[in-house]
């Protein structure tokens, strides 16, 4: 896979790659500052992306390709390289400097498909390589991220991605939302200070932990609110159980995030249960 994008505005997106794929992000241009998961990117610079909780970018009037590929077929191309070797590979977050040979690779494919694109006489969204071209390329990405495995290449910067540490704070905030952990408990849990944790959260949602805390809260209320199969007895407890120890505080939370009361949502997910009985 090979995608392209050019993105003129200047915000930060949060993207969360299919666990089943392995990507190279390469900038290509950009205005200002050009940051990839709190690292400011330098001109050459590339990064292999292989986790769990994605990664983040912002930047203005940015240009960057994504290059992409399944595990399963880079672990292979690796395992053939290596001998036949039945072993698994872990990539974590890198930096590496695209090789002469990726980069080519990149370019002919990218000429492949404006000439297909010229003898069709219309633009195409899609382009598909054929099946020894696909291979070949893949052999090249494989090669790439071997050597990226073999020099041990840490991501440079901050000790600790944003993108993790906001996942792990979510996901201490809702395994005990009925008892919301202090900020001060999230930082000993992941290991990071407040000022590291606002920085986190503000690089990831573009908002404070509190406010981006409270409507994760508040989502996993809604999901429970509109659970057709397993509609809850009451606002009450859903508001309690969610960290809200007063249901009109609950309310006017709930309102202002999704532009309805709790109990009109309850109301309806409970109509459609019978309906459908």
């Amino acid at each position: 896979m090979i995608t392209r994008m050019h993105v003129p505005q200047a915000y930060t997106a949060y993207n969360v790659p299919d666990p089943n794929w392995i990507t190279l992000h390469i900038p290509l241009t950009w205005s200002g500052d050009y940051v990839f998961d709190g690292y400011q990117v330098s001109e050459g610079d590339a990064f292999l992306a292989d986790c769990l909780n994605g990664y983040s970018t912002a930047g203005e009037n940015r240009d960057a390709i994504t290059l992409g590929a399944t595990r399963e077929a880079i672990e292979s191309a690796m395992r053939s390289m290596n001998g036949g070797c039945d072993s698994s590979f872990e990539f974590g977050a890198s930096i590496i400097q695209p090789s002469t040979v990726l980069l080519q690779a990149v370019a002919g494919q990218i000429h492949a498909a404006m000439e297909v694109e010229r003898s069709l006489g219309a633009r195409q969204e899609l382009h598909f390589m054929p099946e020894v071209a696909e291979r070949d390329f893949i052999d090249v990405l494989a090669m790439e991220f071997r050597s990226a495995e073999s020099a041990n290449a840490v991501t440079r910067g901050l000790s600790r991605r944003a993108v993790d540490v906001v996942a792990e704070a979510r996901q201490l905030t809702l395994a005990h939302s009925s008892s919301v952990p202090s900020l001060s408990e999230i930082c000993a849990i992941t290991r990071v200070g407040q000022t590291r944790l606002f920085e986190c959260f503000q690089e990831v949602h573009g908002l404070a932990p509190y406010k981006c805390l409270m409507a994760f809260r508040l989502s996993a209320a809604h999901e429970r609110l509109t659970d057709k199969d397993n509609p809850p007895h009451s606002v009450k407890q859903v508001a309690l159980d969610s960290g809200f120890t007063k249901s009109g505080r609950f309310a006017e939370c709930f309102l202002r995030q999704f532009g309805e009361l709790p109990s009109e949502v309850l109301n309806q997910t409970q109509n459609e249960a019978l309906m459908n009985t």
